[in-house]
């Protein structure tokens, strides 16, 4: 329980005055005493008591700009004579709460009585005050007397339970500070039993008993819960501390990379090398993130360098024999405390040049990739003291694979002390549990959530990483050839000599390169042109850029643009005009690539035919080879012959003047996506969860992507469906506790919503002009004639079913096109963004966008031969066409209403007024049952028009549930029906809820509201299509109709159905009893086509679906209830529209 304290005076001051109106000796006589209650942060608690009755009573205050900060029982005081004064309206009330005060300030309140003659009476201004959030019990927290922490109230927009100090003599205490509510009104966070799921869910797939959580875990996500499960307890995520670090999960800092390395106890001589590794590095913005773990003494070095240096985050764990944290776990904690925007992965015993991480992350950023490694690497034997180089590509092609091969991937894919990527990507991917494969099974898990591309491989042709081979590695290389000690000599590796120590591990390969001088090495490389040639002094990390600039100091003419080859283009050259043949080509690009061994070796002949996988491959290597180089490139050291082109030279021969792609080929669409990403930005939305269900079947923590200044409004748009109307977005503002955030308030990074129903982990749903962008792309994916011929196979796999081409279509779309354009708009990896389950929800707003997207729709989907689709944007082609000719000229209607406005008008609509309407559907559940009753669209046959509907029990009527049959509170099966209501029921109710406010809509008494707004029959019911009705004016006429959550789209989407609630009300052919209207369905359907024409594009295929289950029989009738409540179902259970 919480401290016991001793109880604080939250009694006011006491008024009682004589209140005098006008001159009345009635009203004279008249004594109002007003008490201020227990004082809280946000509510004002009054009672009073008169001496006569009086009609209704008002509330009024007013800011007391002269408060001295206590209460008072001067009589005397009185508001500014410029002050607003603020009154509410408490009926005969004699008491009340106000809430949503400001904290921690002064009012002047008075009462005011309304005599029954009319005259109005006032009691002396008194002294309130609210608390100030400053004065609470920090320690306290968020939990009840129980223990038990609670979130939001169930009466009030209050965030969350802020406590008293309370004792067993202050019961008075068990209520919220902040809102006055009592602490049972609170929800109550079922923090045991999350737990208890948590745990049982990490026993289940671990298969291993698991150490029991913390109580502040409930905090944590899945990572960080993982983290503490495999390491037994022994990784709290949220108390890692270290000299540089005073809280884990930092933010990170944009620019800084943080080499993240695991180690531990038997492996302290390499420590020393991959800290001088670290400090050669020429990257500005460094951190180095060290975990180990040890059995009887931890690093003596790092312990020393953590406290020195301060870009060293060093942290450490003892475990017993047999018992050490896997390299995967490792890895995973490395990444919780790094601070870097990227992650670079380095061994212990590896070497890395000082222009490493340069080189990678610029290739990371370049090709805007979501990480990068060596495809290729040179391998040095310690026991051995020889070189040689590894590549798993050149490596396949020797066994007559390709680089799709598993085996291949494995190679090529693994090997994960050459990891450069995104720190986001460790954070949403974690490493498995695991020694060995980790770092494999990692990149795979990236490839697959995000396609192929999003990593990308580097070649290595200067020896800028060097890893070691000692004996004590996890795993082996596959050398492809022998490196000679004079190729080594040359390695960029041979720069860390000044920073390493020739006794250390490595001294033996750096120590043949001492003395050699930065320019040692260098060569001539000649220069063809188409009319000369020249010889270049090339040194060895000498660029594309310095190659150009000495060639332009030799021609005296800006070279800065020209194109530069290392296998010469086919295009005429030198004073002979000499074209090389395309078979010569190909060997000038396997020299370069210094694969061309491998053709001579045995199988070589079988393996590299052009049919073959592996021959392929070859292809597309030397091809490769044969592009312009960009100016950061280098030479490598195999060339000593370039082919330069003026850019207009190589226009003109058709060659491509860089390296694009098909998204970079459309231009406007790139800038585009570019101006787009920076007006964009990622809020982390955080959901309150209460209970156990609740906590497993939504999730925690999302990204939802928004324009900058993007209003809370903006966000239940995006969210949709996903966010209930009823569900309040939180925020915490600056200086200030957490917030209810209003529907105009612009969204922060960072929120908390207090409900959500949504299982991904991103959402985005994009403007007109994004969606514009995203088809500009696909267009340019699917013109290519590659990407034709490849739809060309799957319409003769597919064999006629559209199923099957779609499904082939859908695996493109999601691997190959939606990742890319992803990447262009800057949208970070998440869990579910290789399907086209986010572009369909993005896409969404397409079709009610305007001309000159659908159009552009349209083009796409005729390119990707989608049929389905194809037709749905012709006729939203046709659709503005026809509106620009009726608007002359204007093509942009705005939110048109889609079927998804339809559904969410409708669920908002039901939870219209709770107070009222849920009070009638308790007392009479049969009131919401045209909303589920049966209708036509269920039957096999039509419903023939008929005054008797016999009560089904709904399938949600348990025992002793809450809802119950009409027939179990007596009302006869013939009377009424489908949700027709008797009046003495609704009689009943609306005099209960409307206590005291009958005055509110100019009536006596509940008859003459129920005659009003209700209009009950001969027969004494009101039929469900008129009670939808009343209760909406009802509502209207109370000031309670909530329309703030609804969009003007879903505005429109109303409106349809009320159009078509009018015709059934009042165009009845003939009347049966009230609201029990019946129609033929010819004249259902003219009423539907009347409602297309209101609710526009989407509400077209909505409406226009309805009416194709009609039945066929034109003169069939179907009664006025039987459709409201098809209308209804339908709307709520929703359909699904695809995009592809």
């Amino acid at each position: 329980m919480q401290p016991v304290g001793a109880p604080e005076a939250r009694r006011g001051a006491t008024t009682a005055a004589k209140a005098k109106a006008g001159t009345s000796t009635d009203a004279a006589d008249l004594d109002i005493q007003v008490e201020i209650g227990e004082q809280f942060e946000e509510c004002l608690e009054l009672k009073w008591t008169t001496t006569e009755t009086c009609r209704e009573f008002f509330l009024e205050m007013v800011l007391d700009r002269g408060a001295s900060g206590k209460p008072s029982n001067d009589k005397d005081l009185k508001p500014a004579k410029d002050a607003t004064v603020k009154r509410v309206n408490m009926g005969r009330d004699t008491s009340g709460s106000i809430q949503n005060m400001p904290e921690g300030r002064s009012f002047l309140v008075r009462v005011v009585g309304k005599l029954q003659v009319g005259k109005e009476v006032y009691s002396p201004w008194t002294r309130a005050i609210t608390l100030s959030p400053k004065t609470r019990d920090k320690d306290l927290g968020n939990l009840d007397p129980m223990n038990m922490p609670r979130m939001n109230c169930n009466n009030c927009p209050c965030a969350c339970y802020v406590p008293f100090r309370w004792g067993l003599n202050s019961p008075g205490r068990l209520r919220c500070r902040r809102c006055g509510c009592h602490h049972t009104e609170h929800q109550m966070v079922e923090v045991g039993e999350i737990l208890k799921a948590r745990e049982v869910k990490a026993k289940s797939s671990m298969g291993r008993d698991v150490t029991p959580l913390p109580q502040e875990a409930l905090d944590w996500d899945e990572r960080e819960c993982s983290m503490w499960f495999c390491s037994g307890g022994a990784v709290h995520p949220r108390q890692i501390r270290t000299k540089s670090r005073s809280k884990p999960k930092m933010e990170e800092v944009k620019g800084r990379v943080s080499i993240v390395t695991p180690t531990t106890e038997s492996r302290h001589k390499f420590h020393e090398q991959l800290y001088r590794c670290f400090d050669a590095q020429t990257w500005p913005d460094k951190e180095l993130v060290i975990v180990e773990t040890y059995t009887s003494s931890p690093s003596e070095f790092f312990a020393q360098k953590a406290q020195m240096d301060p870009r060293v985050v060093y942290v450490k764990f003892q475990r017993s024999i047999g018992d050490d944290f896997s390299i995967g776990l490792k890895r995973n904690v490395g990444t919780h405390l790094a601070s870097g925007e990227v992650i670079a992965s380095f061994d212990d015993d590896d070497l890395y040049a000082p222009p490493y991480l340069d080189t990678m992350v610029n290739a990371l950023q370049d090709r805007r990739a979501l990480a990068v490694k060596l495809s290729n690497w040179y391998v040095y034997h310690i026991d051995t003291d020889t070189w040689s180089f590894c590549d798993p590509i050149a490596w396949g092609l020797t066994k007559g694979l390709d680089e799709t091969s598993d085996k291949v991937k494995s190679w090529a894919y693994g090997y994960g002390f050459s990891y450069v990527y995104r720190r986001q990507c460790g954070l949403d991917l974690w490493y498995g549990n695991i020694n060995l494969g980790e770092d494999f099974n990692w990149m795979m898990q990236l490839q697959l959530r995000r396609g192929e591309r999003s990593v990308h491989l580097v070649p290595d042709d200067f020896g800028m990483c060097l890893h070691v081979q000692h004996g004590g590695n996890t795993s082996n290389s596959i050398p492809v050839r022998e490196v000679p000690d004079s190729e080594a000599m040359d390695l960029d590796i041979m720069e860390l000599n000044q920073w390493m120590h020739a006794s250390g591990p490595a001294g033996r390969a750096l120590a043949r390169a001492i003395g050699r001088s930065k320019t040692s090495g260098s060569k001539q490389v000649a220069c063809h042109l188409p009319h000369a040639e020249y010889l270049i002094e090339n040194p060895p990390k000498a660029t594309v850029n310095d190659l150009l600039k000495a060639l332009e100091d030799q021609l005296r003419i800006p070279c800065d643009a020209y194109k530069v080859y290392r296998v010469p283009p086919p295009v005429a050259f030198g004073a002979q005009k000499k074209i090389y043949p395309e078979e010569r080509r190909g060997q000038i690009a396997a020299d370069v690539l210094g694969i061309s061994f491998l053709a001579k070796l045995p199988g070589a002949e079988e393996n590299l035919q052009p049919h073959t996988k592996s021959g392929q491959q070859w292809c597309k290597l030397t091809k490769a080879a044969q592009q312009s180089l960009r100016g950061t490139d280098r030479l490598g050291p195999r060339v000593d012959d370039v082919w330069v082109l003026p850019p207009e030279q190589a226009a003109a021969a058709g060659l491509s003047t860089g390296e694009e792609t098909w998204e970079e080929e459309d231009k406007v669409a790139c800038a585009a996506a570019e101006e787009e990403s920076k007006k964009s930005f990622i809020t982390r939305v955080t959901c309150q969860s209460s209970t156990v269900k609740k906590f497993f079947t939504t999730k925690q923590s999302f990204g939802v992507y928004l324009p900058k200044g993007a209003t809370v409004s903006q966000l239940r748009w995006v969210l949709g469906r996903h966010l209930p109307a009823e569900a309040r977005v939180l925020c915490q503002r600056q200086g200030r506790d957490i917030q209810v955030m209003q529907e105009t308030d612009v969204v922060p990074e960072e929120i908390t919503v207090s409900d959500f129903r949504g299982p991904r982990s991103f959402y985005m749903r994009f403007t007109d002009e994004q969606c514009a962008i995203v088809l500009r792309f696909m267009r340019s994916f699917f013109k290519n004639p590659e990407n034709q011929k490849r739809l060309d196979e799957f319409e003769a796999s597919a064999k006629g079913s559209g199923h099957d081409y779609r499904a082939q279509l859908v695996q493109l779309l999601a691997h190959e096109v939606y990742p890319r354009i992803y990447q262009k708009l800057h949208v970070p990896v998440m869990d579910d963004l290789d399907g086209p389950k986010l572009m369909l929800e993005a896409m969404s707003n397409v079709s009610s966008s305007n001309l000159q997207v659908v159009e552009l729709w349209l083009e796409v989907e005729l390119l990707m031969r989608n049929q389905a689709s194809a037709q749905s944007a012709i006729q939203a082609v046709q659709f503005f066409r026809n509106q620009a000719n009726k608007s002359q000229g204007i093509t942009k209607v705005i939110e048109q209403p889609s079927y998804e406005h339809i559904r969410d008008a409708v669920q908002i609509m039901r939870q219209v007024g709770p107070s009222i309407s849920g009070a009638i559907v308790q007392a009479f559940p049969g009131a919401a049952g045209g909303l589920r009753r049966k209708a036509w669209m269920d039957k096999d046959t039509s419903t023939e028009c008929s005054t008797e509907s016999k009560a089904e029990p709904d399938p949600r009527d348990a025992e002793g549930g809450a809802l119950a049959t009409k027939k179990s509170i007596g009302l006869a099966e013939t009377v009424g029906g489908d949700g027709a209501i008797p009046v003495d029921v609704l009689k009943v109710v609306l005099e209960r809820e409307l206590e005291g406010h009958l005055g509110d809509f100019g009536q006596n008494s509940a008859d003459e509201i129920l005659q009003t707004y209700m209009q009950p029959d001969a027969d004494g019911v009101v039929g469900f299509l008129q009670f939808w009705k009343g209760m909406e004016e009802i509502l209207r006429a109370r000031g309670t109709m909530r329309t703030y959550a609804l969009t003007p789209a879903q505005k429109e989407a109303i409106a349809g159905f009320r159009f078509l609630r009018t015709c059934l009300l009042d165009m009845a052919a003939r009347q049966i009893s009230q609201g029990r209207s019946s129609f033929s369905v010819r004249e259902l359907r003219y009423f539907m086509d009347r409602t297309i024409e209101l609710t526009g594009l989407e509400g077209q295929d909505f409406w226009r679906q309805r009416a194709t289950q009609l039945p066929e029989d034109p003169e069939m009738l179907v009664t006025g209830e039987e459709v409201a409540s098809a209308l209804s179902a339908s709307s709520v259970a929703g359909d699904s529209r695809t995009f592809d």
